[in-house]
């Protein structure tokens, strides 16, 4: 169980839902937000993660990037078991040039997309960064 200081250590960074598309029965959910540091990164993941229907889904990819004080891009992301979507989804806000952002796209899935599910999670990744 969290306290209450560390449930609003986790609340300091405000998530946005942004998208939601459904295929063949899949669920993907887009939320975003803005973020200056690794801390932050951490704290909306685990944000997220508390509510019931993120924490559920078979999927919870993350991909971030921020500039530090000096100026230095930081970027990564986790792949949460859907390997090669977070690296993909990376490519995706790199080639946007985007920056103080994080972005979770949250998976249900009821049968195998393929690669379509790549398509999908890009197209979220641009509309949400």
């Amino acid at each position: 169980m969290l306290d209450r200081e560390e449930i609003e250590k986790l609340e300091e960074v405000d998530v946005n839902k942004t998208d939601t598309v459904t295929e063949d029965g899949n669920v993907f959910t887009s939320l975003v937000a803005e973020i200056q540091t690794y801390a932050q990164v951490r704290n909306l993941y685990k944000n997220v993660l508390r509510n019931q229907d993120y924490a559920c889904a078979n999927h919870n990819i993350l991909v971030y990037r921020f500039k530090d004080a000096q100026g230095r891009v930081h970027d990564g992301y986790c792949d949460n078991g859907e390997y090669g979507a977070g690296r993909r989804m990376l490519k995706v806000l790199v080639s946007a040039e985007a920056s103080n952002t994080a972005i979770i796209i949250s998976r249900k899935n009821a049968r195998h997309l393929g690669p379509r599910r790549f398509e999908i999670m890009s197209e979220l990744v641009k509309k949400s960064g």
